[in-house]
């Protein structure tokens, strides 16, 4: 379905691309109308029109207006934020300096970002990818002769959400 044709007319504020004129409607605008158009470009709808039809005032990037019909414009989909949190923990263990007894110390390290993407899947396999980045990153399994890590650092929670409002 296209949504720019589409009733109830497209809101204020939504971000629209524009495509090509409609010249089956050519007659049908002022000269200074037809002039406002331009192609290939973003913009911003700031209002809906009803003179002879509905049709939209859409804001360019360049901060000029240019007026629309429904079929000369392509509603493009927003971003979502997506905030990715994470936490690893291992204990690393040395020699205490007097020698009588080894140390052993909890430790972990956090992963906290945030990042935009079109659609929830594609939104998903980028926390992936920054999952691994980051376990990748985290100490290893080591052993020496002062100090030492029995296990791999390992990752004991993650949290995954979408914002829905800032």
């Amino acid at each position: 379905m296209n949504t720019t044709t589409a009733y109830p007319p497209i809101p204020n504020g939504t971000p629209v691309k524009t495509t090509q004129a409609n010249t089956s409607h050519r007659e049908e605008w002022t000269e200074e109308g037809w002039a406002s158009k331009k192609w290939d470009i973003k913009g911003t709808i700031v209002a809906t029109r009803r003179g002879h039809g509905l049709y939209y005032e859409v804001k360019h990037g360049d901060g000029t207006v240019g007026y629309y019909d429904p079929s000369e414009l392509e509603v493009i989909m927003p971003q979502h934020y997506y905030l990715l949190a994470a936490k690893a923990m291992w204990t690393a263990s040395c020699e205490h300096p007097s020698g009588k007894r080894d140390m052993h110390n909890e430790e972990s390290c956090a992963l906290e970002t945030g990042f935009e993407a079109p659609a929830l899947e594609t939104a998903r396999l980028e926390a992936k990818r920054r999952l691994a980045e980051f376990e990748n990153s985290l100490p290893k399994k080591r052993e020496g002769s002062l100090s030492w890590q029995d296990e791999d650092a390992k990752i004991v929670s993650t949290t995954f959400a979408m914002v829905l409002e800032l």
